[in-house]
């Protein structure tokens, strides 16, 4: 029971799915995102989706059809060199076709900041294996903090509405 729940955890917390998910957010968590019209926010979607999970996995497929890699899981830290090189390149282009939309330069440099994550994986795959699912979570956690943070410290990512519930106080005594 706990192999599957781990496997359905990695699969829906998948490095390919995270991308999505913080474009999702920001898009429909009452940020400044959320005003976007509808055909921008679904650009914005079908680029993430693209560059971030179907031509990865399309690359993935492909390689291990030519038996150059294994597994999909790319289990082996020698065999992640090709991977994670097509995933910076889809990375860096996801970052060049969602900075066309002026206002959304912050959604650019997170998708570019998502390469420089990749690299750094493929840098320290060399000599050890990393784990991209902790990578993956890591970057969409420093992500909302620094949405947070640039705020002013104002919660502008809103993930619930306000509670209204009235706050009563204790009688004396």
């Amino acid at each position: 029971m706990y192999l599957r729940l781990s496997k359905a955890v990695s699969v829906v917390l998948h490095p390919f799915l995270v991308p999505l998910y913080m474009v999702l957010l920001l898009l429909l968590a009452g940020t400044v995102y959320s005003l976007y019209p509808l055909k921008v926010k679904i650009y914005l979607i079908w680029v993430t989706l693209l560059f971030t999970t179907i031509i990865p996995v399309l690359v993935i497929a492909l390689l291990k059809s030519y038996r150059k890699i294994g597994d999909a899981d790319l289990s082996d830290r020698k065999e992640r060199f090709i991977p994670l090189l097509a995933m910076i390149a889809c990375y860096t282009l996801c970052a060049v076709a969602i900075a066309r939309i002026p206002s959304a330069q912050m959604l650019s440099r997170f998708m570019f900041a998502g390469a420089c994550c990749v690299a750094v994986c493929l840098f320290v795959s060399f000599y050890w294996k990393i784990s991209l699912h902790m990578t993956a979570l890591g970057a969409a956690v420093a992500f909302i903090v620094l949405i947070n943070i640039a705020s002013g410290g104002g919660s502008s990512l809103r993930l619930s509405q306000p509670c209204s519930l009235p706050v009563r106080s204790a009688p004396p005594g």
